[in-house]
């Protein structure tokens, strides 16, 4: 029963934070306020936001609950769309969209380096980062294309930003091991390269 616009002012705060939070009319009528009200005035809340609970991040998911929270969003949709809560309705709808969009698109992506498809691994990934810019999933197979394309400073960025959301991740320290070890062995052939043209031109 939270009235829509004080839930959309509530998604902004942080923890503890408090604020006075001002409702329009538009987001008044048809809750809990009489229709004089809703014509002609606003609504003021003084909240403080105590503590919140952060969903499992959908990149951290097995399949399995990856579907089921999909599921869960729809059913979610469903009942608030029934009661005439669309906005809300229509959040959960996206969730439940973007989720399985999602999990498709690194699957995908999976499949494409499989094939050595490079590009496509990483076009895939970047469409993921696009809806989900942490997901760590899609910066680690977005950083294993660049390796294999010798993209390494686009694969460092990756790398490092995937390490700053997930430090413990192994899977992800391991490619950047062979980032570095890339790095060390380009930069090595650099320097044979400069210093064969210095010997031609001495």
């Amino acid at each position: 029963n939270v009235n829509e616009g004080l839930e959309r002012a509530i998604m902004t705060m942080k923890k503890e934070e408090q604020a006075t939070v001002t409702i329009s009319a538009e987001y008044l009528c048809g809750h809990e306020v009489s229709e004089l009200v809703c014509a002609n005035s606003v609504l003021y809340y003084e909240v403080t936001l105590i503590d919140f609970t952060k969903e499992k991040p959908f990149w951290k998911m097995d399949t399995h609950e990856k579907i089921e929270a999909c599921e869960r969003k729809k059913h979610d949709g469903n009942l608030l769309f029934r009661a005439g809560k669309y906005w809300r309705a229509s959040k959960k709808y996206e969730k439940a969209t973007n989720g399985l969009r999602l999990s498709c698109y690194l699957n995908n992506a999976a499949c494409k380096l499989k094939l050595e498809d490079y590009s496509e691994a990483s076009s895939l990934c970047t469409k993921v980062l696009e809806l989900e810019p942490l997901n760590v999933k899609a910066l680690f197979r977005r950083s294993q294309a660049y390796l294999k394309t010798s993209e390494l400073e686009k694969d460092e960025a990756d790398i490092k930003r995937a390490l700053t959301i997930d430090p413990n991740n192994r899977d992800v320290k391991l490619v950047y091991m062979e980032l570095k070890e890339n790095q060390r062995e380009y930069a090595k052939y650099q320097a044979e390269i400069f210093g064969s043209m210095l010997s031609k031109m001495g």
